[in-house]
Parts: structure tokens; C-alpha cells; sequence
């Protein structure tokens, strides 16, 4: 490419510069501008043949061949000018793009070779380092959670603190269920917790206050407290059923199914309208009978109008049971659930109203 312009830069300067006008009639004819090198080497040959052909009295021809030759040498400066510009500029864009596309390629040759480096460096790691890293993720895992427990229970410590000294912690609300015949201030009153006592305690100290209501309460046969936050506490029990009423000259006391007799009084105006006159003095009888009793239904045990104590010589404990339809039962006190079971059965077989022996075995006879 270079040779093609310099071929071409030398006619275009050989055409425009070297057009020598009105030669000498004895001189031959122009030089070939085509190529240089034969101008340069002519002009070096006419320059020779003057030099030692020494023709003082020839002097037109001396100063045209000088002429000729200043006109080459000029030209010839120009030219080679022109071509090292032209030169140069090449080399200085060749280098540019060079630059260019080499820079990203020593980049990612750079990248390479750190990640060759870093994949050396990986592959040379030992299972000792590894076991290190290991131990000490693991111990930093082991600080975190101890932190984060401290942190915890601080916070615990914190939020309990502010709950004791706030007014909440003693508020506490009670509700009931399954109450028919006890109160909610009876059963404040046996549970035995104090306005004073704090929600938390009476938590944790439930199962104690189940037990007291029981034990101080003679209708509830079992407690159950359970919580709601933040200070709600529900009690469900569960009560005995009255069986009777106890005589004592003008005063009757309610026997219950757990064979406790109440110490509350009741005046003969203050019963209802159907119960179960209990006409015995012996204390001793008196738990057998009502836990009798209590096992009954109660359909059954509305039945029965009055019961009396009538010992007999085979059985002491001997009672009498006068029925709401009539008839008479003879049975004792520890035989009240097995034997009345048949009481229905018999009733509806008999005609009049009689009397029906379970002392030993069971047999009926009519009431004189």
C-alpha cells in the first residue's frame, strides 16, 4: 500500500513541479518523472560530464543544466517530506488501534490470571485450614446465642420488673361456670386469695387454690381454674347434689351426695315443694346414706317421701322408706344402690300398695 502511494504522490508532485518549459535545442529531451531514482542518477551523470568537461566558452549550456538540477534536488526534498509525513501518520493510527484492542485484552488477561491465582490458591487449601474455619464459625455461632440468651433474659428480667410495680399485676377477675347452688363470694371466700396477692402468683399457685375451694366449699366436689390474659381466671367446678333434708326437731339440714351434712339451718317454710324427709339421729348412718342416695337417679329419688332408721335383729342399719305412690321399702343403708335398681320393675307389678322386703332377698307382700 505504502509503494502504491509513494507511486502515485511521485507522478501527481512529477506533473505539477517537474514540467520544465522551453528546453535548449541541443539538450535532450526531459527526464522520466515516472521514477525518481533514474532522474537522480541522470542529473548525478550531466552534473559529472560538466564537472570534467571543462567548456568556458559554452556557458548557455553550463546554466541550464544548473537549473535543471536545482529543480530536481527541490522536488526530491518535497517529496520525501510529503512521504515521512505520510509515513508517520500511518505508523501513529496503526499504533492508536493497537492500543485499543489491546487494552482490553491485557485486562482480561489480568482477570485471568487473578483468578488463576485464586483458584490455585483454593485448591492448595488445606483440610486443617478448612477444620480452623470451621471451629471458628461454629464458636461465633456459640457467642451469638449466648448473647442473644443474655439479651433475653435482661429483657425478661426488665419487662417483669415494670409488670410487678405497675397496678396490673394485683388486678385479678374471677368468673364461674357450673355453679348452681354455691356463689362466686363463697367460692372467693374458700379459695383463700387475698386482693393484695399478685395475678402471677395466683397463677402458679393455682392448683393449691383448687384444692382449698374443695376443701372449704361442702357443694363442690372438684375445682378447675384456668387463665386468660392478663388477668382473667375462670372456675369451673362441679357440686354434689342435695339428697335430703336431715330433721332436727324444727330445723332440717340438707344432706348431700358426699354424705355431708350442711350446718345451714333451714325452717320448715324454706323448703321446696317436694324433698325427702330424713328422719335419723344416728351420725354414723347418715355419710352411708347419702352417698347411697347420690348414686340414685334423680327421678327415683323423688320418689321417696320420708326414710327412717328401723333396726331389725339381723340388720342394724335397717331402713324404712315410705314411696310417694304408696308402697313401703325395707333396706339397709350400704344396699340402697344395688337393691332399689328393681324398685320400678316390682312397682309396676303389684296391685295395691304393699310392702316390699329387700332385707334378704326381695319379696312383697300388700299393707295390712
Amino acid at each position: 500500500m505504502d509503494q502504491e502511494h509513494d507511486k502515485e504522490l511521485t507522478e501527481e508532485q512529477g506533473q505539477e513541479e517537474f514540467q520544465p518549459t522551453n528546453p535548449a535545442p541541443d539538450q535532450e529531451e526531459g527526464v522520466d518523472t515516472a521514477d525518481p531514482e533514474e532522474q537522480s542518477d541522470q542529473t548525478k551523470s550531466a552534473e559529472d560530464s560538466e564537472t570534467s568537461t571543462e567548456n568556458p566558452g559554452n556557458e548557455v549550456v553550463e546554466t541550464e543544466d544548473n537549473q535543471e538540477t536545482d529543480d530536481l534536488s527541490e522536488f526530491f526534498q518535497t517529496w520525501r517530506k510529503r512521504h515521512d509525513e505520510f509515513l508517520n501518520r500511518s505508523i501513529n493510527e496503526e499504533t492508536e488501534e493497537l492500543e485499543v484492542e489491546e487494552v482490553p485484552a491485557l485486562k482480561r488477561k489480568g482477570r485471568f490470571r487473578m483468578w488463576r491465582r485464586r483458584e490455585t490458591e483454593s485448591g492448595q487449601e488445606t483440610e486443617e485450614k478448612r477444620q480452623a474455619r470451621k471451629r471458628k464459625w461454629d464458636r461465633s455461632i456459640d457467642e451469638y446465642l449466648k448473647m442473644t440468651l443474655v439479651t433475653l433474659v435482661f429483657l425478661s428480667g426488665g419487662l417483669l420488673s415494670i409488670y410487678f410495680l405497675s397496678p396490673l399485676s394485683k388486678q385479678k377477675v374471677f368468673t364461674v361456670q357450673g355453679n348452681q347452688q354455691v356463689t362466686l363470694a363463697e367460692l372467693g371466700q374458700a379459695s383463700q386469695v387475698k386482693a393484695e396477692d399478685y395475678a402471677l402468683s395466683t397463677l402458679v399457685d393455682r392448683h393449691n387454690i383448687e384444692r382449698n375451694i374443695v376443701e372449704h366449699s361442702p357443694w363442690v366436689e372438684s375445682a378447675t381454674i384456668s387463665y386468660q390474659f392478663p388477668n382473667r381466671f375462670e372456675i369451673k367446678v362441679v357440686e354434689y347434689v342435695g339428697v335430703g333434708y336431715v330433721k332436727n326437731g324444727q330445723e332440717y339440714h340438707q344432706l348431700l351426695s358426699s354424705g355431708s351434712v350442711l350446718s345451714t339451718k333451714t325452717v320448715a317454710k324454706q323448703l321446696p315443694e317436694t324433698y325427702t324427709e330424713i328422719d335419723i339421729r344416728d351420725s354414723a348412718i347418715l355419710p352411708v346414706l347419702g352417698k347411697e342416695l347420690g348414686k340414685l337417679s334423680p327421678e327415683l329419688r323423688q320418689k321417696i317421701s320420708t326414710i327412717k332408721l328401723t333396726p331389725s335383729k339381723a340388720t342394724a342399719n335397717l331402713l324404712t322408706f315410705e314411696m310417694t305412690d304408696g308402697n313401703r321399702v325395707l333396706i339397709p343403708a350400704s344396699e340402697i344402690e344395688k337393691k332399689m335398681a328393681y324398685y320400678n320393675r316390682i312397682a309396676q307389678q303389684l296391685e295395691v300398695p304393699s310392702v316390699i322386703d329387700m332385707e334378704i332377698g326381695i319379696f312383697s307382700y300388700a299393707i295390712s
